[in-house]
């Protein structure tokens, strides 16, 4: 029950469709929350082949990326649960975990989301000031100049952006 009511306080006044859909979005974080805690006792190991420690602290990450994603970021509500949980609940793990954990969080929020979906851009944010999107996400222009270390001079590129990085994206 007190679980609910911090998943519930996140989502106050995002969701005004339905009580229902509200509901049903509350009961599904702590149902993922329960499920990632419980295989991560048994399951989940992280980079150094540990357990990992899920608490009320990666909960309230969790909704508080998810909050940021769908207000700032104006991804879709499934989108923004489901990239929030990822970054709180996934981001540490070693593969397989991790593939665990996605499943986990797939199935509390209502099934699957579609590579495509995951990789669409969403609108530009509001409030002015310059962006630049990063993979699918929008993010704030600092004061310097970009920089694209990416771009290769005299065939040596300044940054290697590995297939890990680029997964974790």
């Amino acid at each position: 029950l007190e679980l609910r009511k911090v998943s519930e306080k996140y989502f106050r006044g995002l969701i005004t469709r339905t009580s229902n859909e509200k509901d049903s979005y509350v009961n599904s974080t702590v149902r993922a929350y329960l499920q990632c805690k419980d295989k991560a006792d048994s399951v989940l190991v992280d980079s150094q082949n540990k357990k990992p420690s899920y608490t009320l602290r990666t909960l309230c990450r969790a909704l508080s990326a998810t909050v940021r994603l769908l207000t700032y970021n104006k991804l879709p509500l499934k989108r923004s649960v489901y990239e929030g949980f990822m970054l709180a609940f996934a981001g540490g793990l070693e593969d397989s975990s991790k593939v665990v954990v996605e499943n986990i969080i797939k199935e509390c929020v209502g099934g699957e989301i579609h590579r495509k979906e995951l990789e669409q851009i969403p609108q530009k944010p509001n409030g002015g000031g310059d962006f630049v999107t990063v993979k699918p996400f929008w993010l704030p222009k600092g004061p310097l100049e970009s920089v694209d270390w990416t771009e290769s001079v005299s065939g040596v590129s300044k940054f290697v952006l590995t297939q890990t990085a680029s997964t974790n994206l």
